[in-house]
């Protein structure tokens, strides 16, 4: 026994060694070709959102909404994001203002497959950066309780149904 610890050398705790979070569906089967399937899933998510038809499909799918009947501050962004696909900005824009937002966020991820991978990597480790993170953060989060804000002054101060 060590006199100093008062137990045997080597029977003391040992830090574990740093393992990396397992993996967990897409990313695991994807690994590191992330990148290069991104823009291909990004298009093929446009496309959809192009087919699908402009009213949605008639099912109510926010609980908050089915509950309270008032729209929470996602309800219109899939009807919004099919407009923009189809190039009504307008429209979208009304519907949800982050509607054509993720639209030019997809089309970008598409584009930006096209760029060689030098550059596809310096735009990675740019918007990796914990400033462009936190300020994209902040504004979809802004733009969320704006949006459900003037939602509710409309239909409760105006007493009408809400327009989008």
């Amino acid at each position: 026994m060590s006199a100093r610890m008062g137990r045997r050398p080597g029977s003391g705790r040992r830090p574990l060694p740093f393992r990396k979070p397992a993996r967990r569906g897409l990313s695991r089967a994807l690994g590191d070709r992330w990148p290069e399937v991104a823009p291909v899933l990004a298009l093929l998510a446009l496309w959809s959102a192009a087919a699908l038809p402009v009213d949605g499909i008639g099912l109510l799918f926010c609980p908050f909404r089915w509950v309270t009947g008032v729209p929470c501050a996602g309800c219109g962004l899939t009807r919004s994001v099919i407009r923009a696909a189809r190039g009504e900005w307008g429209i979208a824009l009304r519907l949800h203002p982050l509607g054509p937002a993720l639209c030019l966020v997809l089309l970008g991820t598409a584009v930006a497959g096209l760029l060689p991978r030098e550059q596809r990597a310096r735009l990675r480790s740019w918007l990796a950066r914990p400033v462009v993170m936190r300020t994209a953060g902040i504004a979809v989060i802004g733009v969320l309780v704006v949006n459900e804000l003037a939602r509710l002054v409309w239909i409760f101060w105006w007493r009408r149904p809400s327009l989008w």
